[in-house]
């Protein structure tokens, strides 16, 4: 005859999935448990070459991919990079500027009212039209005001100013790698702006890499 009481034994434990469901979230991830990423990441800061020596500069690099819409829909963002974190960069470096050389004049007027501190360098190049190219603009403290009538010479004319030759003199300026014996190919695409700097004594190689290309065609160049 059936009881009426209710069984004490307990339905066997389902076995556990092999699978995990989609979408489901670890428990480690739940609960922080997790070290693989930082909750709160490490705040960006600038290094300055001489660490902190009274003659340190420092140095920006930005690859805008095309330097006529970056003034036309990111001016104030170049603006604060030009003082980022209350530092003002001696050299900012923009690549990939697209400038055609004749180009040039018109596109550094709208370029200064964006940063009006800087005198550029300008590097284009001559074998493609809309493509690559760096300029490096140097704070008016650094160089003295530069031709434009010499874009495409590899040789840049500069001269520093009197007033702060304790701090910036510059001994040399060339668009391109500058040092013999280069291949002529290696500086048609202005790609590379060299800034021997006699004080501080140091070298700036500001370059835009090309990309290897398809199957790597372009990879011996590039190295």
């Amino acid at each position: 005859m059936a009881s009426g009481r209710k069984s004490d034994r307990q339905p066997p434990a389902s076995p556990p999935s092999k699978k995990a469901k989609k979408g489901a979230t670890p428990a480690a991830a739940k609960d922080g448990a997790s070290k693989l990423v930082a909750a709160t990441p490490a705040p960006r800061q600038w290094h300055r070459t001489g660490g902190e020596n009274e003659n340190a500069m420092t140095f920006l690099y930005w690859n805008v991919g095309g330097i006529k819409s970056a003034i036309k829909n990111r001016s104030e963002l170049m603006k604060k990079l030009a003082q980022f974190d209350g530092i003002e960069p001696e050299v900012i470096c923009i690549a990939e500027h697209k400038v055609q050389a004749q180009e040039v004049p018109a596109m550094e007027k709208e370029l200064l009212k964006v940063l009006p501190n800087y005198r550029p360098i300008w590097a284009c190049s001559s074998t493609r039209k809309g493509y690559s190219g760096v300029v490096a603009l140097l704070k008016q403290d650094i160089v003295q005001p530069i031709g434009l009538h010499a874009v495409t010479n590899a040789a840049v004319k500069v001269k520093s100013p009197e007033k702060t030759l304790d701090r910036y003199e510059i001994a040399s300026c060339h668009r391109g790698v500058g040092i013999p014996p280069t291949k002529e190919e290696y500086n048609l695409e202005g790609r590379v702006i060299t800034i021997n700097f006699k004080r501080p004594n140091l070298y700036l190689v500001f370059a835009y890499v090309p990309n290897s290309g398809d199957g790597l065609k372009r990879i011996r160049y590039r190295i």
